[in-house]
Parts: C-alpha cells; sequence; structure tokens
C-alpha cells in the first residue's frame, strides 16, 4: 500500500477540517433558528415606586405606576410598590437604593419616593427580587415620574 505524498496528506486533513467545522456551524445555527428555546414571556417595562407610605407624593406616584401599568398592558408590566415606615425609609432604605440605583445617587435623589423603569418579563421580580435593580433606569421622585409620563410617547397615555 502506498502512501499519499505529505503536500496531498496536508491538505486531505485541511478538507476534511473545513468539512467538519463548516458542518458544526451550519448545524448548530439550523438548530438555533428551528430547535432553541424562545423567550417564553414577552419583554415589557416595569414601573417600581419606593417610598414611606404615609408621604402623598408616594401615594401619588403609586397610583400613578397601578395607572399606567393598567392601561398600558402590552408595553407594561405589573407595578411594583414598597412602601415603608417614614422611621425605615430614613434609617435604611434610601441608603440601599442609592446602592442599587447609581443615577439616584449621582443626582443626589432623597426624596420620598424613589421611582425607576425596567426591562421585564411577567412575573420576574415575585422570582427574584434582585432584578428589581437590573438595567435600571432612574427616573426621580414623583413629580419627575409624572413629567415622565407626560412625556412618554405612547396611544394609552394615563392623565
Amino acid at each position: 500500500m502506498s502512501s499519499l505524498p505529505f503536500d496531498r496528506q496536508i491538505a486531505r486533513v485541511a478538507f476534511w477540517t473545513t468539512v467538519a467545522l463548516a458542518t458544526y456551524f451550519v448545524g448548530t445555527t439550523v438548530y438555533s433558528l428551528l430547535f432553541a428555546a424562545k423567550d417564553p414571556q414577552p419583554r415589557q417595562l416595569c414601573l417600581h415606586v419606593e417610598g414611606f407610605t404615609n408621604c402623598p407624593f408616594f401615594q401619588r406616584s403609586a397610583q400613578l405606576a397601578k395607572a399606567v401599568s393598567d392601561a398600558d398592558t402590552d408595553a407594561f408590566g405589573e407595578a411594583s410598590t414598597v412602601g415603608w415606615t417614614r422611621d425605615e425609609w430614613q434609617a435604611t432604605r434610601k441608603a440601599a437604593l442609592w446602592a442599587n440605583i447609581p443615577a439616584a445617587k449621582v443626582r443626589g435623589h432623597t426624596t420620598s419616593p424613589f421611582v425607576w423603569v425596567r426591562e421585564c418579563s411577567p412575573g420576574d421580580a415575585k422570582k427574584d427580587a434582585s432584578v428589581a435593580f437590573e438595567k435600571v433606569h432612574f427616573i426621580g421622585g414623583n413629580d419627575d415620574f409624572h413629567e415622565w409620563n407626560d412625556e412618554r410617547p405612547s396611544a394609552k397615555k394615563v392623565s
């Protein structure tokens, strides 16, 4: 049995390596297009409002967040509203929110409420509360939130 010249052996190895790599990449691409799991939940925006419960600005922002979420269910998931006592708010929550929402600290926001929006899937914050601080866009306080609502482009705007 005669062996092939060395340069032909190299060419054969290169050919089959190219075929194997092409098959792998075509196969994985086709598989991902046909069978890969799609995000089962549509992405929406979720509004979050935190403040101290007796604060009238917190209450107004909580009402607006619920109204926005209820009026435009295609774009918005369920609003999250968390109220604290004034003492809890002053003692711990402002500092915790500053740690989790750097834009609030940069802007020097200290008053109740803190309002932010993030991209979400329905129910994700109930499964894992830490996602409430992922990819956050800090809106501000009550006045900022009402201004944000007035300026946002939407066919389902809330007054």
